[in-house]
Parts: C-alpha cells; structure tokens; sequence
C-alpha cells in the first residue's frame, strides 16, 4: 500500500495504526525505514536489504556480492523480505528521485507475496499494479484542526484558535507546531 498526501496530515501515523491493527501483524517481524533528504541519496533496495539482512542476523559478508547486478538487488530484496515475512513500512519515498522510488514500488508490487509493504509519500505514483493499493490524504478541514485545536490547548482564545488553524493549511502535525 503507498499512502500519499501533503506533509504533516499523518500518513505515518496511519500507516503505523493500521498495520499494528491488522491481523497477524507481529511487531518483532515489523521494520520501519526512514528514507532521509539529508543523507546521500542511495538506491532505497540496498537500504532495505541492509536493514532486512541485519534484523535476520547476516553479516555484509552473506550479501554483499548482490550490490554489482542490479537484478541480484532486487531479487535479493524479496528473498530477504519474503524469507522473513517481514512487515515494512518505508516513510518519505519523497525524498529519493522518481525513478528509484518507481523502480522500488514496481518490485514490491510485482513480487512481494508473504511480506507485507507500506510506504508514505508526498507524491502520487503513476505505477499501473499499485492504483488499487494507492491512499490519498488531504488534509483536515477547519471543523477538526479546530477540535484538535482545542484538544491541544482548552484555553486557547478564538482568534488564536481561528490563526492557527488557517495557517496549519490542514497539517495537524503543522497545527501542533503552531500551538506549541
């Protein structure tokens, strides 16, 4: 599944509830990878392979090998995550070029069976197999920025109710920075 939408409506948030609640979620069997603006953009499948192959206990020495085919990659990708049954949830594809983020969606959704992905996004994919599995969030209207508002701060006055909320641009995560 790949949940999309603007920055702050809490597509992680959700994501994290929803797969906690599903059934035959295991949280020792869960991952979740933090794709990062800062940090140097590297392919996202050795990312996850490396976090995969650590949460399993194998050494750099058992897959390292994999990195010069990029078929190798990908497949190691799969083996990995299918031996393993893993849960991942893998936020802010937003921050890797379209072209590795597309490349990663395409295998899981061609491939991954017994493992179980989620990824949030701040932008939509235009990925044929994954239309039925894509979520869009917008953000909150000004009746429910208003009542997290007030959950927020009770004493809060109107006018500053009514700033915060126009200035949120429907961010509950924006709204609380706001408050705060």
């Amino acid at each position: 599944a790949v949940l999309c939408g603007p920055g702050g409506v809490g597509k992680t948030a959700l994501a994290l509830q929803a797969l906690s609640g599903m059934q035959g979620f295991e949280p020792e069997r869960a991952l979740f990878i933090e794709i990062r603006s800062a940090e140097p953009v590297e392919d996202p499948r050795l990312q996850i392979i490396g976090a995969l192959a650590r949460a399993q206990g194998l050494d750099r020495a058992s897959w390292g090998d994999v990195l010069l085919d990029d078929d190798a990659i990908g497949g190691t990708l799969i083996d990995l995550a299918e031996w393993g049954g893993w849960w991942v949830l893998v936020d802010d594809l937003h921050h890797l070029p379209r072209e590795d983020s597309d490349r990663l969606l395409k295998l899981l959704a061609r491939y991954a069976r017994r493992s179980r992905w989620v990824a949030t996004t701040r932008t939509t994919p235009e990925i044929a197999e994954l239309k039925p599995q894509v979520l869009s969030l917008a953000g909150l209207d000004a009746v429910a920025l208003r009542a997290l508002a007030l959950a927020f701060v009770p004493e809060l006055p109107e006018a500053e109710i009514q700033r915060a909320v126009e200035a949120s641009g429907g961010s509950p995560w924006a709204l609380q920075q706001l408050l705060a």
